[in-house]
């Protein structure tokens, strides 16, 4: 999820992102977390939802990484040396 347009979220949101992450783990994929303000950043680290998500500094890193746990190449198929 990339939060470059957003600097605050509320407790709705938050709960949103839980339900979506529970989503996304039903289905065996992952979530990633990017461009997060400094508020951002400590509201998950406050509610401890930091442990939970990994976060990046930039959305390319965000895909990189999803795309690592899911054992892709980056263009949708699946690795064969991984």
């Amino acid at each position: 999820m990339d939060f470059h347009k957003i600097d605050y979220y509320g407790s709705t949101a938050l709960a949103f992102f839980v339900r979506l992450w529970k989503r996304v783990r039903k289905h065996r994929g992952r979530m990633a977390l990017c461009n997060l303000s400094d508020h951002g950043m400590e509201t998950l680290r406050i509610t401890k939802l930091d442990q939970f998500w990994p976060v990046y500094p930039s959305k390319e890193e965000a895909v990189i990484a999803v795309e690592r746990w899911l054992g892709h190449d980056g263009e949708g198929h699946e690795s064969v040396d991984r």
